[in-house]
């Protein structure tokens, strides 16, 4: 009798690997924009998928002492700080974690989150004394493997500028909020010398605005003081993804000039994506665009934009405000291949849909450019709905 054929150890561990893996909840690549998307995805708040495959890891497990022992090594892959504060989960799980996130959890215990003693309001107490705690955890170690950190909530901006995430040297990630709410003040990137992309919203605090980082793939920026444009330092030679804001007290002739085509000028050669949100909506998006980032995929530039690229220029997605997007079409796009509408159809008016259809019609349909509205609906579908 001939012995059945033996799996070969390395090839059961990869598909052991495989039945646990969690890409874009834990794989510092998968938080790089998809070009293709309709809208840029937000990262991966869920943590739903990484306990669904915690339970398949224990099931496997029990299969036999091989599976058991190799499967304990991925034990804490995702750490919530909350329950190691609560002493659910002990403090040294941390030495095992890809992933750590800082949110808050709101509870009513005394010994953590409102103790008998307290100064302020229960809410910004809690809020304070959660941050501190945090940072006395974090500096206790002198080194921590997490690649990503998830630091949404109360208080972050303090275990951020605390400087406790020297700790973390090895974080590719960092998740903050992306609009209001706790973003982060200071861009101490000298705390995070991997760090690849940061998912949330740095604020201008007209102190610490040098953002210098060898290894930033993508950066959300916030610009909402004036007197803070004429004193950025940008030197990010890896970024590809830029999301930018400036806010309704910065002139978009300041930020154009003194914010935008710097960072154009130092990053822009090897720029993918570029997306622009300000709150003058008659200003002219800089022409210079096309010369300064030869390599862009995709823009959403918020502004007008009165100058089509060259013929080489490899422009393929747009995403264009309603107001806009007439302009737009005037344009002769030779490489274009979506259009994408930041709103919905209904949101024009008849007047404003027909001249709009009218002139897709005449000027770029036969390109095969298609034209899509956020929730996905082309302008053929909108206006055969219309029709009928």
């Amino acid at each position: 009798m001939s012995s059945s054929p033996v799996l070969p150890v390395e090839i059961w561990q990869a598909i052991l690997r495989y039945a646990i893996s969690v890409y874009r909840f834990l794989d510092p690549d998968s938080f790089e924009p998809d070009l293709n998307d309709r809208f840029f995805s937000q990262p991966n708040e869920e943590d739903g998928e990484y306990w669904a495959s915690e339970r398949t890891r224990n099931v496997l497990r029990r299969v036999c002492v091989s599976f058991d022992q190799y499967l304990r090594r991925f034990e804490h892959r995702f750490v919530r700080m909350a329950d190691i504060l609560h002493g659910r989960v002990d403090e040294m799980a941390l030495k095992s974690a890809i992933r750590i996130s800082f949110a808050i959890e709101q509870c009513a215990c005394t010994a953590v989150c409102h103790p008998p003693e307290r100064s302020g309001g229960p809410f910004t107490w809690a809020y304070r004394r959660y941050g501190e705690l945090c940072c006395e955890k974090i500096w206790s170690f002198s080194f921590l493997p997490a690649e990503i950190v998830d630091m949404r909530g109360g208080q972050m901006r303090r275990v951020w500028n605390s400087g406790a995430l020297r700790s973390l040297s090895k974080v590719k990630v960092v998740i903050t909020q992306l609009i209001g709410g706790d973003g982060i003040d200071y861009p101490l990137f000298h705390q995070t010398p991997s760090i690849q992309h940061l998912c949330g919203t740095v604020y201008d605090d007209l102190l610490h605005l040098q953002f210098v980082s060898r290894t930033l793939v993508s950066l959300s920026l916030r610009v909402d003081q004036e007197e803070a444009c004429k004193r950025f330092l940008f030197d990010l030679p890896s970024l590809r993804h830029l999301h930018i804001r400036y806010s309704v007290d910065v002139r978009s002739s300041v930020f154009f000039a003194e914010v935008l085509m710097p960072l154009m000028q130092t990053s822009g050669a090897q720029l993918r994506s570029l997306f622009v949100d300000g709150f003058d909506i008659q200003c002219t998006f800089p022409f210079e665009i096309w010369r300064l980032c030869p390599l862009l995929v995709r823009l959403e530039p918020s502004a007008i934009v009165t100058t089509p690229p060259p013929e080489s220029h490899p422009i393929r997605i747009l995403v264009v405000q309603p107001y806009h997007l007439l302009d737009t079409l005037k344009w002769l796009w030779p490489n274009l291949a979506c259009i994408f509408l930041d709103g919905i159809w209904s949101d024009l008016t008849t007047e404003h849909f027909n001249e709009l259809y009218e002139n897709w019609t005449r000027e770029i349909k036969d390109g095969g450019v298609m034209l899509e509205d956020m929730n996905g609906l082309t302008v053929e579908e909108a206006m055969e709905a219309k029709r009928n």
